[in-house]
């Protein structure tokens, strides 16, 4: 297990979520991770990242990385996001101990396939499904804006599982 490089835009956008859904609940703690095979290739992984950010900011070397990465339209070949997937596994502790653990499963390329999917889908349900949404407004987190209904567009249209269940102490 090591760090993710969208933890802390993720951690802020679950948190926004669970203040408005649930006003006035117990603080919540959120921490995310990827997972790794081995120590080597968190390692590997942390060390490029570090290097990636610092060349960002140090423009002589921000051009080097520019040119070494892909440019618009140069993505994963269609035989590379045909061999991805995406599982999310998460764990909740509530605040007298009791555990479960949710995973949200893509079968498909996160990158671009599903995301691409999750936005026309975002779309549909604001579009179709306005009468299930809430009536709030402001600025909303897709948990809060949409939730259980582009949860269900998204396993209707295939592809996308969604389980909960209880951890036995």
């Amino acid at each position: 297990v090591g760090p993710f490089f969208m933890a802390g835009v993720n951690a802020g956008v679950v948190k926004r979520s669970q203040a408005l859904l649930h006003p006035g609940a117990p603080l919540l703690t959120y921490e995310e991770s990827a997972v790794h095979r081995s120590f080597a290739s968190v390692f590997v992984d942390f060390v490029s990242m570090g290097m990636f950010f610092t060349a960002l900011m140090c423009p002589p070397l921000r051009m080097l990385v520019n040119g070494a990465l892909p440019q618009p339209g140069q993505g994963p070949s269609e035989k590379q996001m045909g061999h991805s997937f995406l599982r999310i596994t998460a764990v909740g502790t509530g605040s007298k101990g009791s555990k479960v653990q949710s995973e949200l499963y893509f079968d498909k390329d996160a990158g671009y396939t599903e995301t691409a999917r999750m936005l026309v889908e975002s779309g549909l349900s604001i579009a179709l499904e306005n009468a299930r949404l809430p009536s709030n407004g402001g600025i909303l987190s897709p948990a809060s804006c949409q939730g259980s209904v582009l949860l269900e567009r998204l396993q209707a249209t295939g592809g996308t599982t969604f389980s909960i269940s209880d951890l036995k102490q």
